[in-house]
């Protein structure tokens, strides 16, 4: 891709300028490299081989560097009016704002420094970027966006390639787009709608195929199955006899329209290349079409796309069709019908005897031995073959001036036809053992440079070091057999085993050592999967505990539950030693606090009585600190701490003893927030580390500090026992400290605003009865007016049909009323919204924020849920204290209950009882 830099000359940088006279480029002092040495013409060509990577790096060089390379980055306009679901009959639009992004874009795109870039315009519902989210919301016509496309297309003089997917041209589209410069055309699905004549000769042309990530695949795109492909009118408009030189196209039912279009047509003199599908030959258009194309240099027939396969035959080829055809890809079996009477210069063979598209290698030999009895030119050899046998690799030396071989096979662990002598046994081996024997006793044209042989054989459980040996001697072999090859490729394996890749390059220029070196060898391994040792693999383990649990303590609300699937287990132990007591503690968050001092536990197994205590700086280690999730089951704690000390292997236990003195050991589902609600009474548990799992069958008797086997306190243990260390639980004021602390916080926030918002309340609520009063005294005036006018000035005439239409306004009123307020009509739904209304006016004017205030409440709600969850955990050991409050609040309500009946106080115990809100 070259740009004209004469396209560029319209709007020249401003940071440099041209010196006439020296004939440099001269930058200014801001410019950190000054290429004073090459024309920025030159520049310009040689940014065109950069990578997109690359260019934005130069961009970063200096200012002139940036404005020659930044067009660069803007070749390709990427424009998709809508997505395609599996079905190309659902269209997936786009929202409405991608309108406006797009023409944004396209403006950016027809700037004088950008325009003459633009060389690529694709319209496709594949995105050459990914596909972003989509709403089912969104409904944009694709339309409005082509057409702002339309607009812009003329604005771009270096456009030479179009890719248009799956939208049918209008004729005003298709007479922008027949206007432009095109060289290259990328149809899919599309026609032209009405009747067009205005034609668009191009030189290449794509149709029908699969877009991935902007590239042609040869393949049928899955989205557009249903659909019929491009269309003859389409055909007819673009094919043009003396433009067009490459025409490639996947789809049947395309390509026999293609055929049909070729058949009727005239010599095309200048078609070049041209690739069909399989399904192609059995046309009878097929050989029509070839003998309109004299001079044809490359056909190509796809290999069938699936696993179904089937047997196609085609019409006969005369002698002199195709007299120019130098490469052919295709069936094996209709190789000899292109290759006989033409002199072929690369084959790419291929076949339908197994699946997807391998040849059997017996019927693949009798072809090619055919083949070089009367077509010696052959150059370049490509086969894919089910088996890789010696019969097949000798025959390949039959083609005297081959100089490209590359062989590639599905074969297995199948052993190779090596031939033997009389006598001899089949020599043991893994199948790359017999694979090396193979190519070492073949024979290869004299003239080969370059071997290419991508197999599916393993290597037997050969080491790597056995195998890299191996390669290396059959390298060194065939080097000195055959002087002229050049470069020597080997890959075998499978993805699921892991592959191997040998490489072989001869030098270029000899080595002034005494040693002959003949060339560097490359050997490469690719495993799908890595084993770690054990060590290794317990501090990777170890990682993903701490990683997963620092995650979800970030992320996790209050109410989440730790996921089921998170079985980040670790089998690291040890112990870090340090001072204090351990506890559990609350945090200012829903979080525990567990702080462990992991003061005297043995290092490993056999070690049991020599503790291990780390030392920072001459002093114990400190206590370690845990932030738990209420939600996290005691397994995950569990690793949490074998993480966190290693070497040794203990296994950890939970353990609680209730008010008889029994002990329980906790299953590692319970939830850490369950089991602390419930070991909360009896103040404390114990972490059991076992050693030796042996033991567990013993009767255990716990002390503090360790647990002694009965009946062999005086005995030397064959196991090793447990340690044990107690955790303190925290008190009902401990838990609920940061709580009360926020609750009395927002409790001196509500005070301070309570007293303002009171006072409001009851300036609304006078203000509303003081309208309600203002109503009433306009119906007594009403009624006094009337009846004075009736009985008094006008008399019951005139006034009747008065009070006939003021009765009936009132009415319509009420109704407008209940019409705009949607609510029914009544003294107090009027009452309440005037009294909202006013409320809300004298908010806003004292500068009282309600949405603060119920924000407020709703929190101190929420916070004395919490601290009454909490009690509930203290139950049993507030249970007195309850009852007596229990008793208070009864007596409280009975004293009400006869005060009221009685309208008697019973003194004035009672009188300070019913002043007290009995829900605080």
């Amino acid at each position: 891709m070259t740009i004209d830099a004469v396209d560029h000359r319209h709007a020249p940088p401003p940071s440099h300028s041209q010196d006439a006279s020296a004939g440099t480029f001269v930058t200014t002092q801001e410019t950190l490299f000054q290429p004073s040495t090459i024309a920025p013409e030159l520049w310009l060509t040689i940014f065109t081989y950069l990578p997109p990577a690359g260019l934005r790096a130069v961009t970063l060089t200096c200012s002139s560097f940036r404005w020659l390379a930044q067009p660069l980055l803007f070749t390709v306009i990427d424009i998709s009016p809508f997505f395609l679901a599996y079905s190309a009959d659902r269209r997936i639009y786009r929202p409405r704002r991608y309108l406006d992004r797009t023409t944004e874009r396209l403006d950016f795109y027809r700037s004088p420094h950008i325009a003459p870039a633009v060389t690529h315009c694709w319209v496709s519902p594949y995105s050459r970027t990914g596909f972003p989210a989509r709403n089912p919301r969104d409904n944009l016509d694709p339309e409005l966006i082509i057409n702002k496309v339309m607009e812009a297309l003329p604005c771009f003089p270096n456009l030479r390639h179009l890719s248009w997917h799956c939208i049918d041209f209008t004729a005003n589209w298709w007479d922008t787009v027949r206007r432009l410069p095109l060289r290259s055309l990328w149809l899919n699905s599309c026609t032209i709608e009405g009747i067009c004549l205005g034609a668009l000769p191009v030189q290449h042309l794509d149709l029908d195929q699969w877009a991935w990530e902007g590239e042609v695949t040869n393949h049928v795109s899955i989205h557009e199955e249903h659909s019929s492909g491009v269309s003859q009118p389409i055909l007819s408009v673009i094919l043009h006899s003396d433009h067009i030189q490459h025409i490639s196209v996947p789809r049947s039912d395309t390509c026999g329209r293609l055929l049909a279009t070729m058949a009727a047509m005239n010599t095309l003199t200048s078609l070049r290349r041209l690739g069909v599908p399989v399904d192609a030959m059995a046309s009878p258009y097929f050989i029509i079409a070839l003998e309109r194309c004299p001079a044809l240099e490359e056909l190509r027939i796809f290999n069938p796309f699936g696993e179904d396969s089937r047997e196609i035959r085609m019409d006969y080829l005369p002698p002199h069709a195709l007299p120019l055809l130098s490469i052919y890809e295709g069936p094996y079996t209709q190789l000899l019908d292109f290759g006989m009477g033409r002199s072929l210069k690369k084959a790419l063979i291929w076949g339908q005897d197994e699946t997807p598209s391998y040849c059997s290698p017996s019927q693949l030999v009798q072809v090619l031995r055919r083949l070089s009895l009367f077509n010696p030119t052959l150059g370049a050899l490509h086969v894919s073959v089910a088996r890789i046998t010696v019969e097949l690799l000798n025959v390949i030396s039959s083609f005297h001036l081959l100089q490209s071989v590359e062989v590639a096979s599905s074969d297995s662990a199948s052993p190779l036809e090596v031939p033997l002598a009389d006598g001899l046994q089949r020599p043991s081996g893994s199948p790359l053992t017999l694979l090396y024997r193979a190519l070492r006793s073949a024979r290869f044209p004299p003239k080969l440079e370059n071997l290419r042989i991508i197999t599916k054989l393993n290597h037997g459980n050969l080491d790597k070091h056995t195998q890299e040996r191996e390669a290396s001697t059959l390298i060194e072999s065939m080097a000195h057999a055959h002087p002229m090859l050049r470069n020597i490729e080997i890959g075998y394996g499978t993805y699921w085993t892991g592959t191997y890749n040998v490489r072989w390059s001869r030098l270029g220029v000899p080595t002034d050592s005494d040693d002959d070196v003949l060339g560097r060898l490359h050997f490469t391994e690719h495993r799908r999967t890595i084993v770690f040792p054990d060590a290794q693999r317990a501090a990777s383990e170890a990682d993903n505990v701490n990683v997963g649990h620092s995650k979800f303590l970030a992320e996790a609300s209050p109410a989440e539950k730790w996921p089921a699937t998170r079985n980040d287990a670790s089998t690291s132990s040890s112990d870090d030693v340090g001072e204090g007591k351990n506890k559990v503690l609350p945090t200012s968050s829903h979080l525990f606090k567990l702080i462990l001092s992991l003061k005297k536990l043995p290092l490993t197994t056999g070690e049991r009585d020599e503790p291990h205590p780390q030392v920072f700086g001459g002093k114990p280690a400190p206590p370690t600190i845990f932030l738990l999730h209420p939600s996290q089951p005691l397994s995950h704690v569990s690793r949490l701490i074998l993480a966190s000390i290693s070497p040794a292997e203990p296994v950890i236990s939970f353990r609680s003893t209730s008010r008889s003195g029994r002990i329980y050991q906790w299953s590692d589902s319970t939830d850490f927030g369950d089991f602390i609600k419930n070991v909360a009474r009896a103040s404390k548990f114990s972490i059991c580390f076992t050693y030796n799992p042996r033991s567990s069958h013993h009767a255990l008797a716990q002390s503090e500090g360790r647990v002694i086997l009965e009946g062999e306190e005086n005995e030397e243990h064959d196991d090793d026992g447990e340690t044990i260390i107690v955790v303190e639980i925290p008190t009902f004021a401990d838990r609920t400290r940061f709580l009360l602390r926020r609750l009395d916080l927002i409790k001196r926030k509500l005070e301070s605003m309570e007293g303002l918002k009171h006072e409001c309340d009851r300036e609304a609520q006078r203000g509303a009865r003081r309208l309600a009063m203002g109503g009433f005294g306009m119906l007594v005036v009403y009624w006094a007016a009337v009846a004075r006018l009736t009985f008094w000035d006008y008399g019951w005439d005139i006034m009747e049909p008065i009070t006939y239409l003021s009765g009936l306004s009132t009415v319509i009123c009420g109704y407008l009323w209940f019409l705009y307020q949607g609510r029914e009509v009544s003294y107090s739904s009027v009452l309440h919204r005037s009294i909202s209304t006013r409320r809300e006016m004298l908010y806003k004017a004292r500068g009282f924020d309600i949405d603060q205030w119920a924000d407020l409440m709703g929190e101190a709600r929420s916070l004395r849920k919490q601290i009454a969850r909490i009690a509930e955990d203290y139950e049993e050991q507030d249970e007195q204290k309850q009852d007596q409050e229990s008793e208070q609040k009864v007596r409280t309500r009975d004293e009400a209950d006869e005060t009221r009946r009685t309208g008697k106080q019973r003194g004035p115990d009672s009188e300070l009882q019913l002043d007290r809100d009995p829900s605080s």
